[in-house]
């Protein structure tokens, strides 16, 4: 089974996601870790468990590791935002590219109406291109729901009947 090369893009994305999730949770981990030795070193000076000196020595080079931990989850963050940005693009792409397959197996099985054909010729200005596409919906709504109205909103209405449901229809008058 041959992979497009589409498909291989998106897949080396999806893995370079993968592995800077777990590096976000490496560096998150690092970042609680850090706070906590900083929160923890004054009480420890405080009950005589270790000298000031020491102390500030190891608060200093914990606030340097913390704020290099801080910068570098910055920088991976922005990394993965672009990646995941990418990714999106790739997968709309993949959504386009599927949908023109469809329309043009549609186009060669002669499925596709005249008014469809002239809406996506690109003949029409597109006001003219709107009330085309407008009068094809009206048209489907009323070949494949009789009981609608000119708007296509639908004139049955659903009522409880414990414990299955039925359907009456009634007029629902004009939504304009």
């Amino acid at each position: 089974m041959a992979i497009s090369q589409l498909e291989q893009a998106m897949a080396t994305l999806r893995l370079g996601l993968a592995e800077m999730h777990a590096k976000e949770e490496q560096l998150d981990a690092l970042v609680n870790q850090f706070q906590t030795q900083l929160r923890r070193l004054p009480r420890q000076v405080a009950y005589g468990q270790t000298s000031l000196d020491l102390s500030l020595t190891a608060m200093g080079e914990i606030e340097e590791r913390l704020e290099d931990s801080i910068a570098n989850l910055r920088r991976l963050k922005a990394i993965k935002d672009t990646v995941t940005q990418e990714l999106e693009a790739l997968q709309l792409l993949k959504r386009v590219d599927e949908a023109r397959s469809k329309l043009a197996s549609i186009k060669k099985n002669g499925l596709l109406t005249a008014a469809f054909e002239k809406m996506f010729s690109k003949k029409y200005e597109t006001w003219k291109d709107l009330s085309l596409l407008t009068a094809v919906r009206q048209n489907s709504y009323h070949r494949a729901f009789p009981g609608t109205n000119r708007r296509g909103v639908l004139e049955s209405v659903a009522i409880y009947n414990s414990p299955s449901i039925r359907f009456i229809t009634r007029p629902v008058g004009n939504l304009g």
